[in-house]
């Protein structure tokens, strides 16, 4: 009786640019350790709004009162969502959110989406205007093309802002050639590689571009193990940490497990700026320099395992040539295959973070086991002999995201169809 979607819509948006202003209010949050809310300044913002306009619009549809009426809520909700929308730009072009940089490129990019929003609520209005002038049948005629376009118009600008990113000239120039990225690409299948003290060298986003793994990198979702060896890496201690998951302490031997072959590293000078005529300030008898060009500077990490090896598992983990050898290694986006040579039984070690999803096959034929070992990598027993190991990485989600696609589509065909129903019958 007393539930007014628009007011509450209105209340969270508040409450929304409350927590995402800079001074104290936003600073708050991090300390309560409330989840989604606590965890970054984006999910704060689409957290609250992503729950409660759905719950608002579904709330608002059973109201038994006309579709007319009904829709008086969806158009005033948009109207406070566009005005959400320009005090969010508002604040971000002036500086005063958490994560926002004062520029003009974000400006631009709002143009089509608020757009395609006016249209909507134009459509809305239209819709409710020609209720009343227009026969019956023209009026269904007027209002499932209305749909239609908007259909079309929602599925153009996520075409749109898939394609928006691809540039219009050469790939050369986006990612270019240079000596140093042409070095680790002759040599990406030896390891992975680092920044020394986040240098601003190759960022990860890049690097994939190339080819080129890192041991590090910031993940929006960080897996809890991955992140709690990149803390036992940096301090000991085997517990899960932030998603920025940034290795600081590059002496620690359990890197060498993680195949970490190659350190990048700037010269420096004395007053700490970068410079051709500087030096590398880097004292470790385990990282050996084998090229440079300018200011960058490539190390060898001569004490590192290779992506895979074989062990014994009665003795160090570490490769064991007089048992067995690694014979061929290829890796695909989702696959590894690995040709092996075994004198006896033995363990297969591979470099990459464990989980319940992977899946190797001996031969072809024979499914293997695979473990956990030194907190995250993988442990295979193989048998002795020349064999061929194929591994695939197969989880739940892809499956998970058709089903959900599927559901969903079966909702919003289910929803259209009785929208266009109750429309036939009397306002």
């Amino acid at each position: 009786k007393y539930f007014y979607p628009p007011l509450l819509f209105f209340f969270v948006s508040l409450l929304s640019i409350f927590l995402m202003i800079n001074p104290l209010s936003g600073k708050i949050i991090y300390q309560l350790k409330i989840p989604l809310l606590s965890t970054s300044s984006a999910s704060r913002l689409t957290s609250l709004l992503s729950f409660i306009v759905p719950s608002i619009l579904v709330l608002s549809f059973r109201n038994r009162k006309s579709i007319a009426y009904r829709l008086k809520y969806i158009l005033i909700i948009s109207f406070f969502w566009l005005f959400f929308i320009f005090i969010i730009d508002f604040f971000k072009y002036r500086g005063i959110l958490l994560w926002s940089v004062p520029n003009t490129v974000f400006l631009r990019n709002q143009i089509l989406p608020l757009g395609l929003s006016i249209l909507f609520i134009g459509f809305l209005l239209f819709y409710l205007y020609l209720s009343s002038i227009l026969p019956q049948r023209i009026y269904f005629f007027v209002v499932k093309t209305g749909l239609i376009l908007i259909f079309l118009a929602q599925v153009f600008d996520l075409l749109r802002f898939g394609l928006k990113y691809n540039p219009f000239v050469d790939q050369k120039l986006i990612f270019p050639k240079t000596p140093i990225i042409e070095y680790l690409e002759k040599h990406k299948n030896e390891g992975r590689i680092i920044t020394y003290n986040s240098d601003p060298l190759l960022p990860h986003n890049v690097a994939v571009m190339y080819g080129l793994s890192y041991v590090d990198g910031y993940h929006p979702l960080v897996p809890t193990r991955q992140s709690s060896f990149i803390n036992l890496v940096n301090n000991n201690k085997f517990e899960p940490s932030d998603r920025y998951g940034k290795i600081n302490n590059v002496h620690n031997p359990y890197l060498k497990y993680a195949a970490l072959k190659y350190l990048l590293i700037l010269k420096r000078t004395k007053k700490d700026k970068y410079s051709p005529n500087g030096i590398i300030k880097i004292n470790s008898p385990f990282y050996k320099k084998v090229f440079e060009d300018k200011t960058t500077v490539i190390l060898k990490n001569t004490t590192t395992y290779p992506f895979a090896f074989i062990y014994n598992y009665n003795k160090d983990i570490k490769p064991n040539k007089t048992i067995g050898k690694i014979i061929s290694y290829k890796q695909g986006i989702n696959s590894i295959k690995i040709t092996y040579k075994s004198s006896i039984p033995a363990h297969l070690f591979l470099s990459h973070a464990y989980s319940p999803y992977w899946k190797a096959i001996l031969d072809k034929d024979k499914k293997l086991k695979i473990t956990k070992i030194k907190y995250i990598f993988m442990s295979i027993s193989v048998p002795p002999g020349t064999h061929t190991v194929n591994i695939e990485y197969l989880p739940l989600i892809p499956v998970l995201t058709y089903l959900d696609i599927l559901l969903g589509s079966v909702i919003i065909a289910n929803i259209i169809y009785g929208f266009i129903k109750q429309s036939k019958s009397k306002l």
